[in-house]
């Protein structure tokens, strides 16, 4: 009897460890994953692309009846116009000296051109952007049709950030919800008071976030060697060195301001086109290294970025906790804020790949920014009833994916408890909570 116990431990260890291993292989940084995707590197400034819908069956006779939700603002233009002007000077010198290749002119064409359509729409909402929310919205409509048709539960609460881009990403999704039923009750709210919770910033915030910028600084000196795309674009490199400075530094600003073509449409750019995928790797998983740390759950922060989510993290609990009871006339309670919010509340809570502790120079191993943390990035929590049975059941979608929820035993797939998931949320905001109360 007892060996038959280990036995069946030890299937269900090895089952999870494959799956962590499935979900942590599949993420990593690879060169594969660079040459299929002209933008996989550009992290954080990625378009938004749905990806494997399939919903795991729940628990028979288990329906959705409420959705918890928060999500990035969708795709937008440089939050500043300025951004360029550094890199211009540098391109404008060069060209002057006469050590512009035809390549090295025909980047800057590219370059110049974003500039342009930006100018006066710095950090604004795209028409990209608008559609992927509007997109999301009805994807959630057809995907959990009982939490938006019942005739209990018509109230949809949305609150958003106070920046411009989150509110117009809050009236496309909610927009949608409204246009698909009408009978829907919306109610929309945005003002400083939210902000506490959405977008918490601490005094502290800009020590954490820091915390890894020396090491980032080195990785970056030893991981990106850009020989091949300098000698492209200058014919005179030691001229040119003279005038960008560090290599990888101006590949690193240079590459992150191409990367936002594809979010305001201009889809016939390819900054990527002009580095070698080598160079495009060590570009991306020192990206990532860099996006993980400031963001989520890097060793060195010692799991104090992640902390900052604690009053997002408690509000979740709050609203489900009255979501679920029975005389709820709540069907989703949706937020709109910024990746800052959604990647450390995602941490703290322990979904998975986002919640692991991984030293600074191995997370591009487990983790590739653009697949957690792209334009629109969004964190859901689906709950479950069945008549008759007083378990709620609650499954989580990262980015509209499947995710498990580390610390957690699911009662089958990736449905969980809702007693058990509450517990363990209310842990991880007693552990926040003292982790900022260190900090003050």
């Amino acid at each position: 009897m007892k060996s038959s116990l280990y036995r069946v431990a030890a299937l269900a260890l090895a089952a999870s460890f494959s799956a962590f291993f499935a979900v942590s292989s599949e993420a990593q940084v690879t060169l594969e994953k660079i040459k299929a995707d002209a933008f996989a590197g550009a992290g954080i400034y990625h378009i938004y692309r749905a990806g494997n819908m399939t919903d795991t069956a729940a628990p028979e006779g288990y329906e959705p009846f409420y959705i918890s939700h928060i999500g990035r603002h969708g795709s937008r233009y440089h939050s500043s116009d300025k951004s360029f002007d550094a890199l211009a000077a540098m391109f404008m010198k060069a060209d002057s000296l006469g050590i512009l290749t035809e390549k090295g002119k025909a980047l800057y064409s590219d370059l110049y051109r974003i500039d342009s359509v930006s100018v006066g729409k710095a950090g604004k909402l795209s028409a990209r952007g608008k559609n992927e929310h509007k997109e999301i919205a009805g994807r959630m409509f057809h995907r959990f049709p009982s939490v938006f048709k019942s005739g209990s539960r018509r109230y949809v609460d949305a609150v958003s950030s106070t920046v411009q881009r989150c509110q117009e990403s809050m009236f496309s999704c909610t927009g949608e919800l409204k246009k698909l039923n009408k009978k829907l009750r919306v109610n929309v709210h945005s003002g400083d008071s939210y902000m506490s919770y959405l977008l918490r910033k601490p005094s502290w915030f800009k020590e954490v976030v820091r915390t890894s910028a020396p090491e980032i600084d080195s990785l970056s000196r030893t991981w990106i060697d850009v020989s091949d795309f300098m000698n492209s674009i200058f014919s005179d490199r030691k001229t040119a060195d003279s005038i960008v400075g560090r290599e990888d530094m101006f590949a690193r600003e240079l590459y992150t301001w191409g990367s936002i073509a594809p979010d305001i449409d201009l889809n016939d750019i390819f900054v990527s086109s002009y580095f070698t995928p080598e160079e495009l790797f060590s570009l991306t998983r020192l990206n990532s290294c860099r996006i993980y740390s400031e963001m989520v759950n890097a060793a060195e922060s010692e799991g104090r970025r992640i902390a900052m989510a604690d009053d997002l993290l408690e509000d979740f609990i709050v609203k489900a906790n009255a979501a679920v009871s029975a005389k709820s006339n709540v069907a989703a309670d949706l937020r709109f804020a910024h990746d800052v919010s959604v990647m450390p509340l995602a941490g703290l809570m322990g979904i998975e790949g986002c919640s692991e502790i991984w030293p600074l120079e191995e997370v591009w191993e487990h983790w590739m920014a653009s697949d957690f943390t792209p334009m629109a990035c969004n964190l859901q929590m689906v709950f479950y009833r069945r008549p008759g049975s007083k378990d709620i059941l609650v499954k989580f979608l990262l980015n509209e994916q499947e995710r498990l929820l580390n610390g957690v035993d699911p009662v089958s797939g990736p449905y969980y408890r809702w007693k058990d998931v509450r517990r363990h949320l209310s842990g991880r905001l007693a552990y926040a909570r003292k982790v900022d109360a260190g900090n003050r």
